[in-house]
Protein backbone atom coordinates (compact mmCIF):
# COMPACT_ATOMS: atom_id res chain seq x y z
CA UNK A 1 0.00 0.00 0.00
CA UNK A 2 2.35 2.33 1.13
CA UNK A 3 5.13 1.32 -1.95
CA UNK A 4 1.58 1.94 -4.43
CA UNK A 5 0.84 5.26 -2.85
CA UNK A 6 5.01 6.23 -3.45
CA UNK A 7 5.07 5.47 -6.86
CA UNK A 8 2.10 7.17 -7.68
CA UNK A 9 3.34 10.24 -6.07
CA UNK A 10 6.76 9.42 -8.37
CA UNK A 11 4.91 9.56 -11.74
CA UNK A 12 4.52 13.23 -10.61
CA UNK A 13 6.76 15.85 -10.71
CA UNK A 14 5.27 17.51 -7.23
CA UNK A 15 7.92 16.79 -4.90
CA UNK A 16 5.04 16.82 -2.13
CA UNK A 17 7.25 14.81 -0.01
CA UNK A 18 10.08 17.58 -0.17
CA UNK A 19 8.00 20.20 0.68
CA UNK A 20 6.85 18.57 3.52
CA UNK A 21 10.01 17.54 5.30
CA UNK A 22 11.41 20.68 4.28
CA UNK A 23 8.39 22.66 6.40
CA UNK A 24 9.37 20.40 9.59
CA UNK A 25 12.97 20.78 9.32
CA UNK A 26 13.18 24.21 8.82
CA UNK A 27 11.59 24.93 12.49
CA UNK A 28 12.93 21.98 13.94
CA UNK A 29 15.90 22.74 16.56
CA UNK A 30 15.76 26.28 15.66
CA UNK A 31 14.85 28.59 18.12
CA UNK A 32 15.65 31.77 16.78
CA UNK A 33 13.31 30.68 13.80
CA UNK A 34 10.83 29.28 15.44
CA UNK A 35 10.43 32.75 17.53
CA UNK A 36 10.80 34.85 14.02
CA UNK A 37 7.78 32.08 12.82
CA UNK A 38 5.68 33.62 15.78
CA UNK A 39 6.95 37.23 15.75
CA UNK A 40 5.73 37.50 11.74
CA UNK A 41 2.48 36.07 12.28
CA UNK A 42 1.00 37.55 15.03
CA UNK A 43 -0.91 40.92 14.74
CA UNK A 44 0.69 43.89 16.35
CA UNK A 45 -1.88 44.89 18.15
CA UNK A 46 -2.77 41.12 19.75
CA UNK A 47 -0.47 39.42 22.20
CA UNK A 48 1.74 36.36 20.72
CA UNK A 49 -0.40 33.81 20.08
CA UNK A 50 0.55 29.75 20.27
CA UNK A 51 0.71 29.07 16.06
CA UNK A 52 0.98 25.43 15.28
CA UNK A 53 4.22 23.74 13.56
CA UNK A 54 4.08 21.23 10.81
CA UNK A 55 5.07 17.96 12.10
CA UNK A 56 7.54 15.35 10.84
CA UNK A 57 6.73 13.71 7.50
CA UNK A 58 7.18 9.57 7.89
CA UNK A 59 9.55 8.38 4.70
CA UNK A 60 7.98 4.31 5.12
CA UNK A 61 4.57 4.80 6.06
CA UNK A 62 3.31 7.32 3.31
CA UNK A 63 -0.10 6.82 3.87
CA UNK A 64 0.38 7.79 7.18
CA UNK A 65 1.03 11.17 6.81
CA UNK A 66 -2.57 12.46 6.25
CA UNK A 67 -2.05 14.06 9.25
CA UNK A 68 1.05 15.76 8.28
CA UNK A 69 -0.47 16.93 4.87
CA UNK A 70 -3.13 18.41 6.81
CA UNK A 71 -0.90 20.28 9.38
CA UNK A 72 0.69 21.29 6.51
CA UNK A 73 -2.46 23.52 4.41
CA UNK A 74 -2.88 24.57 8.07
CA UNK A 75 0.09 26.84 8.38
CA UNK A 76 1.19 27.20 4.42
CA UNK A 77 -0.07 31.02 4.94
CA UNK A 78 1.76 31.13 7.87
CA UNK A 79 4.95 29.53 6.61
CA UNK A 80 4.63 31.79 3.31
CA UNK A 81 4.42 34.75 5.87
CA UNK A 82 7.71 33.59 6.96
CA UNK A 83 9.48 32.73 4.16
CA UNK A 84 8.51 36.55 2.63
CA UNK A 85 8.95 38.82 5.57
CA UNK A 86 11.87 36.63 7.39
CA UNK A 87 14.81 39.58 7.78
CA UNK A 88 17.81 37.33 7.69
CA UNK A 89 17.41 34.44 5.11
CA UNK A 90 18.59 31.05 6.24
CA UNK A 91 20.67 29.12 3.67
CA UNK A 92 19.58 25.77 4.44
CA UNK A 93 18.08 23.84 1.94
CA UNK A 94 14.94 23.32 3.83
CA UNK A 95 14.31 27.32 3.53
CA UNK A 96 14.53 27.17 -0.32
CA UNK A 97 12.46 24.28 -1.02
CA UNK A 98 9.24 25.87 1.55
CA UNK A 99 10.27 29.11 -0.62
CA UNK A 100 9.22 27.55 -3.98
CA UNK A 101 6.57 25.96 -2.95
CA UNK A 102 5.15 28.67 -1.67
CA UNK A 103 5.61 30.08 -4.88
CA UNK A 104 3.87 27.50 -6.62
CA UNK A 105 0.19 28.70 -6.88
CA UNK A 106 -1.27 24.81 -7.27
CA UNK A 107 1.14 23.70 -4.39
CA UNK A 108 -2.30 24.19 -2.08
CA UNK A 109 -3.99 21.75 -4.48
CA UNK A 110 -1.46 19.17 -4.86
CA UNK A 111 -1.28 18.93 -0.95
CA UNK A 112 -5.10 18.56 -1.29
CA UNK A 113 -5.38 15.73 -3.37
CA UNK A 114 -2.25 13.97 -1.80
CA UNK A 115 -4.24 14.39 1.76
CA UNK A 116 -7.79 12.92 0.16
CA UNK A 117 -5.79 9.85 -1.42
CA UNK A 118 -4.24 8.99 1.36
CA UNK A 119 -7.07 9.44 2.90
CA UNK A 120 -8.90 6.58 0.69
CA UNK A 121 -6.15 3.92 1.49
CA UNK A 122 -5.55 4.58 5.09
CA UNK A 123 -8.77 3.35 6.50
CA UNK A 124 -7.74 -0.36 5.22
CA UNK A 125 -4.47 -0.27 5.96
CA UNK A 126 -5.22 0.55 9.27
CA UNK A 127 -8.27 -1.91 9.52
CA UNK A 128 -5.74 -4.97 8.50
CA UNK A 129 -3.07 -3.69 11.28
CA UNK A 130 -4.48 -6.28 13.46
CA UNK A 131 -3.68 -9.99 15.37
CA UNK A 132 -6.90 -10.75 14.12
CA UNK A 133 -7.61 -13.36 11.38
CA UNK A 134 -8.55 -11.31 8.41
CA UNK A 135 -7.33 -13.03 5.36
CA UNK A 136 -10.81 -14.32 4.23
CA UNK A 137 -12.12 -10.58 4.29
CA UNK A 138 -8.86 -9.95 2.62
CA UNK A 139 -10.68 -9.97 -1.71
CA UNK A 140 -13.83 -8.16 -0.82
CA UNK A 141 -11.86 -5.00 0.81
CA UNK A 142 -9.42 -4.95 -1.98
CA UNK A 143 -11.96 -4.91 -4.47
CA UNK A 144 -13.50 -2.00 -2.86
CA UNK A 145 -10.65 -0.29 -1.98
CA UNK A 146 -9.65 -0.25 -5.46
CA UNK A 147 -12.83 0.51 -7.44
CA UNK A 148 -12.80 3.37 -4.96
CA UNK A 149 -9.70 4.42 -6.79
CA UNK A 150 -10.44 3.79 -10.11
CA UNK A 151 -13.88 5.35 -9.96
CA UNK A 152 -12.12 8.96 -9.85
CA UNK A 153 -10.40 8.38 -13.03
CA UNK A 154 -12.24 5.41 -14.93
CA UNK A 155 -15.46 5.94 -16.46
CA UNK A 156 -18.27 3.50 -14.83
CA UNK A 157 -19.42 1.02 -17.68
CA UNK A 158 -15.33 0.36 -18.29
CA UNK A 159 -15.65 -0.59 -14.47
CA UNK A 160 -18.60 -2.68 -14.51
CA UNK A 161 -17.36 -4.90 -17.11
CA UNK A 162 -14.94 -6.10 -14.43
CA UNK A 163 -17.49 -7.66 -12.19
CA UNK A 164 -14.76 -10.16 -10.09
CA UNK A 165 -11.57 -8.17 -8.56
CA UNK A 166 -9.27 -11.15 -10.70
CA UNK A 167 -10.13 -9.26 -13.58
CA UNK A 168 -8.82 -5.89 -12.93
CA UNK A 169 -5.18 -7.09 -13.24
CA UNK A 170 -6.46 -7.33 -17.20
CA UNK A 171 -7.43 -3.44 -17.22
CA UNK A 172 -5.31 -1.36 -19.33
CA UNK A 173 -4.78 1.74 -17.84
CA UNK A 174 -2.88 2.96 -20.56
CA UNK A 175 -5.25 2.94 -23.18
CA UNK A 176 -6.80 6.17 -23.14
CA UNK A 177 -10.42 4.77 -23.90
CA UNK A 178 -10.50 3.18 -20.30
CA UNK A 179 -9.87 6.77 -19.22
CA UNK A 180 -12.13 9.53 -18.31
CA UNK A 181 -11.47 13.01 -20.14
CA UNK A 182 -9.55 15.57 -17.91
CA UNK A 183 -12.26 17.34 -17.72
CA UNK A 184 -14.20 15.25 -15.96
CA UNK A 185 -11.80 13.56 -13.40
CA UNK A 186 -13.80 13.20 -9.82
CA UNK A 187 -11.84 14.90 -7.90
CA UNK A 188 -12.50 15.82 -4.24
CA UNK A 189 -14.28 19.27 -3.13
CA UNK A 190 -11.22 20.08 -1.29
CA UNK A 191 -9.00 20.04 -4.52
CA UNK A 192 -11.40 21.46 -7.17
CA UNK A 193 -11.83 24.24 -4.47
CA UNK A 194 -8.08 24.95 -4.54
CA UNK A 195 -8.06 24.25 -8.48
CA UNK A 196 -10.64 27.21 -8.54
CA UNK A 197 -8.98 30.32 -6.31
CA UNK A 198 -5.71 29.63 -7.36
CA UNK A 199 -4.00 32.15 -9.83
CA UNK A 200 -2.90 29.23 -11.91
CA UNK A 201 -3.21 29.54 -15.97
CA UNK A 202 -5.91 27.62 -17.60
CA UNK A 203 -2.49 25.30 -19.10
CA UNK A 204 -1.59 25.08 -15.69
CA UNK A 205 -4.74 23.73 -13.89
CA UNK A 206 -5.01 20.88 -16.94
CA UNK A 207 -1.53 20.04 -16.71
CA UNK A 208 -2.00 19.51 -12.94
CA UNK A 209 -5.18 17.63 -13.61
CA UNK A 210 -3.47 15.49 -16.06
CA UNK A 211 -0.56 14.63 -13.02
CA UNK A 212 -3.98 13.55 -10.80
CA UNK A 213 -4.54 10.87 -13.87
CA UNK A 214 -1.05 9.75 -14.00
CA UNK A 215 -0.65 9.72 -10.29
CA UNK A 216 -3.57 7.59 -9.89
CA UNK A 217 -2.74 5.43 -12.87
CA UNK A 218 0.63 4.58 -11.56
CA UNK A 219 -0.87 4.00 -7.97
CA UNK A 220 -3.46 1.47 -8.95
CA UNK A 221 -1.09 -0.40 -11.28
CA UNK A 222 1.26 -0.78 -8.48
CA UNK A 223 -1.55 -1.87 -6.45
CA UNK A 224 -3.07 -4.28 -8.72
CA UNK A 225 1.06 -5.59 -9.30
CA UNK A 226 1.88 -6.31 -5.86
CA UNK A 227 -1.72 -7.03 -4.17
CA UNK A 228 -2.84 -10.52 -3.70
CA UNK A 229 -5.52 -10.77 -5.92
CA UNK A 230 -4.41 -13.24 -8.29
CA UNK A 231 -3.62 -16.15 -5.61
CA UNK A 232 -6.16 -18.65 -5.80
CA UNK A 233 -6.07 -19.26 -1.79
CA UNK A 234 -7.79 -15.28 -1.32
CA UNK A 235 -10.86 -16.00 -3.39
CA UNK A 236 -11.23 -19.62 -1.91
CA UNK A 237 -10.54 -18.21 2.12
CA UNK A 238 -13.63 -15.79 1.27
CA UNK A 239 -15.91 -19.04 1.76
CA UNK A 240 -15.60 -18.82 5.47
CA UNK A 241 -16.87 -15.30 5.52
CA UNK A 242 -20.03 -15.32 8.10
CA UNK A 243 -21.41 -12.61 5.95
CA UNK A 244 -20.84 -14.26 2.46
CA UNK A 245 -22.22 -17.41 4.35
CA UNK A 246 -25.39 -15.70 5.28
CA UNK A 247 -26.30 -13.77 2.31
CA UNK A 248 -25.13 -16.32 -0.82
CA UNK A 249 -24.62 -19.72 1.07
CA UNK A 250 -24.34 -21.59 -2.61
CA UNK A 251 -21.25 -19.26 -3.57
CA UNK A 252 -20.13 -19.68 0.03
CA UNK A 253 -20.67 -23.82 -0.18
CA UNK A 254 -18.59 -23.92 -3.67
CA UNK A 255 -15.80 -22.13 -2.70
CA UNK A 256 -15.48 -24.13 0.45
CA UNK A 257 -15.34 -27.39 -1.57
CA UNK A 258 -12.74 -25.59 -3.73
CA UNK A 259 -10.95 -24.73 -0.76
CA UNK A 260 -10.75 -28.00 0.54
CA UNK A 261 -9.90 -29.94 -2.98
CA UNK A 262 -6.69 -26.49 -2.89
CA UNK A 263 -5.19 -28.17 0.82
CA UNK A 264 -5.66 -31.36 -0.03
CA UNK A 265 -3.90 -30.90 -3.44
CA UNK A 266 -1.19 -28.91 -1.57
CA UNK A 267 -0.35 -31.94 1.30
CA UNK A 268 -2.04 -29.82 3.88
CA UNK A 269 -4.67 -32.09 4.88
CA UNK A 270 -5.66 -35.96 3.99
CA UNK A 271 -8.50 -37.07 2.49
CA UNK A 272 -10.11 -38.30 5.84
CA UNK A 273 -9.88 -34.43 7.18
CA UNK A 274 -10.89 -32.95 3.55
CA UNK A 275 -14.28 -35.04 3.19
CA UNK A 276 -15.12 -34.85 6.89
CA UNK A 277 -14.51 -30.92 6.99
CA UNK A 278 -16.94 -30.33 3.81
CA UNK A 279 -19.57 -32.65 5.40
CA UNK A 280 -19.42 -30.66 8.53
CA UNK A 281 -19.33 -27.44 7.01
CA UNK A 282 -22.54 -27.84 4.98
CA UNK A 283 -24.10 -28.79 8.26
CA UNK A 284 -23.21 -25.71 9.21
CA UNK A 285 -24.23 -23.96 6.11
CA UNK A 286 -28.00 -25.57 6.81
CA UNK A 287 -27.56 -24.43 10.32
CA UNK A 288 -26.47 -20.84 9.25
CA UNK A 289 -29.82 -20.71 6.92
CA UNK A 290 -33.59 -21.40 7.36
CA UNK A 291 -33.13 -24.74 8.95
CA UNK A 292 -30.80 -23.75 11.85
CA UNK A 293 -32.25 -21.94 15.01
CA UNK A 294 -32.87 -18.18 15.34
CA UNK A 295 -29.91 -17.64 17.59
CA UNK A 296 -27.02 -19.01 14.98
CA UNK A 297 -28.66 -17.53 11.98
CA UNK A 298 -28.32 -14.01 13.63
CA UNK A 299 -24.54 -14.53 15.10
CA UNK A 300 -23.88 -14.98 11.12
CA UNK A 301 -26.04 -12.24 9.85
CA UNK A 302 -24.38 -9.77 12.35
CA UNK A 303 -20.88 -10.58 12.48
CA UNK A 304 -19.07 -7.38 12.20
CA UNK A 305 -15.43 -8.14 10.59
CA UNK A 306 -14.10 -4.56 12.29
CA UNK A 307 -14.96 -5.18 15.38
CA UNK A 308 -15.76 -9.32 15.99
CA UNK A 309 -12.62 -12.23 15.76
CA UNK A 310 -13.13 -14.93 12.82
CA UNK A 311 -11.23 -17.28 15.38
CA UNK A 312 -13.40 -16.66 18.36
CA UNK A 313 -16.68 -16.47 16.96
CA UNK A 314 -16.07 -20.22 14.78
CA UNK A 315 -14.90 -21.42 18.02
CA UNK A 316 -18.22 -20.45 19.42
CA UNK A 317 -20.05 -21.59 16.70
CA UNK A 318 -18.48 -25.12 16.40
CA UNK A 319 -18.58 -25.82 20.16
CA UNK A 320 -15.96 -28.05 19.93
CA UNK A 321 -17.99 -30.74 17.91
CA UNK A 322 -16.70 -30.12 14.29
CA UNK A 323 -12.88 -31.09 14.40
CA UNK A 324 -12.05 -32.05 11.28
CA UNK A 325 -13.94 -28.39 9.71
CA UNK A 326 -11.99 -26.77 12.83
CA UNK A 327 -8.42 -27.63 11.33
CA UNK A 328 -9.33 -26.22 7.96
CA UNK A 329 -10.70 -23.31 8.93
CA UNK A 330 -7.11 -22.88 11.61
CA UNK A 331 -5.14 -23.52 8.16
CA UNK A 332 -6.97 -20.11 6.94
CA UNK A 333 -6.77 -18.58 9.66
CA UNK A 334 -3.56 -18.81 10.44
CA UNK A 335 -1.87 -17.28 7.15
CA UNK A 336 -0.26 -13.94 7.17
CA UNK A 337 -1.89 -10.47 5.96
CA UNK A 338 0.42 -8.64 6.87
CA UNK A 339 4.03 -7.65 8.79
CA UNK A 340 1.81 -5.34 11.66
CA UNK A 341 2.14 -7.84 14.56
CA UNK A 342 6.05 -8.30 13.98
CA UNK A 343 6.42 -4.46 14.08
CA UNK A 344 3.95 -3.61 17.08
CA UNK A 345 6.74 -6.46 18.66
CA UNK A 346 9.35 -4.59 17.76
CA UNK A 347 8.02 -1.22 19.13
CA UNK A 348 7.33 -2.64 22.55
CA UNK A 349 10.85 -4.72 23.06
CA UNK A 350 12.17 -0.63 22.03
CA UNK A 351 10.15 0.36 25.07
CA UNK A 352 11.38 -2.70 27.35
CA UNK A 353 14.85 -2.10 25.94
CA UNK A 354 17.63 -0.48 28.80
CA UNK A 355 21.29 -1.33 29.85
CA UNK A 356 22.58 -4.48 30.27
CA UNK A 357 19.05 -5.85 30.25
CA UNK A 358 19.90 -9.62 29.19
CA UNK A 359 18.44 -11.96 26.77
CA UNK A 360 16.53 -14.15 29.58
CA UNK A 361 15.16 -10.65 31.31
CA UNK A 362 13.89 -9.82 27.68
CA UNK A 363 11.61 -12.86 26.55
CA UNK A 364 10.32 -12.78 30.29
CA UNK A 365 9.29 -9.10 30.07
CA UNK A 366 7.76 -10.35 26.80
CA UNK A 367 5.85 -12.76 27.97
CA UNK A 368 4.16 -11.09 30.90
CA UNK A 369 3.06 -8.20 28.50
CA UNK A 370 1.33 -10.56 25.85
CA UNK A 371 -0.20 -12.51 28.95
CA UNK A 372 -1.88 -9.29 30.39
CA UNK A 373 -2.54 -7.89 26.84
CA UNK A 374 -4.33 -11.03 26.19
CA UNK A 375 -6.44 -10.93 29.31
CA UNK A 376 -7.18 -7.36 28.52
CA UNK A 377 -5.23 -5.67 31.41
CA UNK A 378 -3.92 -5.78 34.83
CA UNK A 379 -7.58 -5.89 36.39
CA UNK A 380 -8.47 -8.69 34.43
CA UNK A 381 -5.36 -10.76 35.63
CA UNK A 382 -6.23 -14.21 37.95
CA UNK A 383 -4.28 -14.52 40.15
CA UNK A 384 -5.28 -18.37 41.25
CA UNK A 385 -2.86 -20.71 43.56
CA UNK A 386 0.13 -21.88 40.97
CA UNK A 387 0.80 -18.49 40.23
CA UNK A 388 1.53 -17.76 44.20
CA UNK A 389 2.99 -21.04 44.60
CA UNK A 390 5.53 -20.11 41.30
CA UNK A 391 6.22 -16.43 43.47
CA UNK A 392 7.38 -17.93 46.67
CA UNK A 393 9.59 -20.42 44.81
CA UNK A 394 10.79 -17.62 42.76
CA UNK A 395 13.77 -16.70 44.38
CA UNK A 396 14.93 -19.76 45.02
CA UNK A 397 14.71 -20.40 41.30
CA UNK A 398 16.85 -17.44 41.22
CA UNK A 399 19.79 -18.53 43.11
CA UNK A 400 19.60 -21.73 41.51
CA UNK A 401 19.79 -19.91 38.02
CA UNK A 402 22.83 -18.22 39.64
CA UNK A 403 24.81 -21.23 40.40
CA UNK A 404 23.80 -22.97 37.19
CA UNK A 405 25.03 -19.81 35.31
CA UNK A 406 28.22 -20.00 37.72
CA UNK A 407 29.03 -23.55 36.56
CA UNK A 408 29.01 -22.69 33.35
CA UNK A 409 31.05 -19.38 33.32
CA UNK A 410 33.30 -21.87 35.20
CA UNK A 411 33.41 -24.48 32.63
CA UNK A 412 34.06 -21.62 29.96
CA UNK A 413 37.00 -19.79 31.67
CA UNK A 414 38.79 -23.37 31.82
CA UNK A 415 37.85 -24.48 28.10
CA UNK A 416 39.01 -20.48 27.25
CA UNK A 417 41.79 -21.43 29.33
CA UNK A 418 42.56 -24.58 27.59
CA UNK A 419 42.72 -23.07 24.56
CA UNK A 420 44.80 -20.64 24.94
CA UNK A 421 47.26 -22.93 26.58
CA UNK A 422 47.04 -24.90 23.26
CA UNK A 423 47.21 -21.75 21.03
CA UNK A 424 50.54 -20.62 23.14
CA UNK A 425 52.24 -23.91 22.74
CA UNK A 426 51.77 -24.07 19.02
CA UNK A 427 53.01 -20.81 18.40
CA UNK A 428 56.13 -21.74 20.51
CA UNK A 429 56.75 -24.84 18.72
CA UNK A 430 56.33 -22.87 15.36
CA UNK A 431 58.72 -20.58 16.50
CA UNK A 432 60.99 -22.97 16.88
CA UNK A 433 60.39 -24.84 13.84
CA UNK A 434 61.13 -21.35 11.85
CA UNK A 435 64.33 -20.88 13.54
CA UNK A 436 65.66 -24.79 13.19
CA UNK A 437 65.09 -24.03 9.06
CA UNK A 438 66.26 -20.87 9.05
CA UNK A 439 69.68 -22.43 10.65
CA UNK A 440 69.70 -24.72 8.75
CA UNK A 441 69.26 -22.84 5.25
CA UNK A 442 72.18 -21.21 6.01
CA UNK A 443 74.22 -23.90 6.51
CA UNK A 444 72.62 -25.62 3.41
CA UNK A 445 73.72 -23.00 1.27
CA UNK A 446 77.43 -22.28 2.61
CA UNK A 447 78.25 -25.91 2.00
CA UNK A 448 76.88 -25.37 -1.83
CA UNK A 449 78.97 -21.89 -1.99
CA UNK A 450 81.98 -24.90 -1.13
CA UNK A 451 81.09 -26.83 -3.59
CA UNK A 452 80.44 -24.01 -6.52
CA UNK A 453 84.03 -22.69 -5.24
CA UNK A 454 86.18 -25.94 -5.79
CA UNK A 455 84.01 -26.49 -9.33
CA UNK A 456 85.47 -23.69 -10.80
CA UNK A 457 89.29 -24.02 -9.90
Amino acid sequence: MNGAFKTGHADTDWNVSGVLRAFYYLFKDSPARRADYVDINSKDDEPQQDLDFPKKFCYVRWLENSEVTSRALKVFPFVKSYTEGVKKKPKCKSFKVAKDACADTLMLAKMRFFAFIASLMEPFLRKFQTDKPMVPFLRKNLERLIKSLLQKFVPETVIDKYDKPEKLSTLDLRNPENLLKIKNLNLDVGTEKEIRVSKASETEKVQFKKDCRNFLVALVEKLVERCPLNYKIVLLASSIDPNLISREPSCSKERFKRLVSFLYDKGRINASVAEKGKYQFRELLKLASNTGTDSLKTKFKKFNEDKDALDEFYIEVCENKKKELMEILSLIMILSHGNACVEKGFSVNKDILVENLSEHSLRAQRIVYDKLKSVGGVDNLEIDKSMLIYVRGARKKYEVHLENTRKDNSELEQKRKERKRKSDSIKLLESKKKKIEQETSTVVNDIQKQIDDLKKK
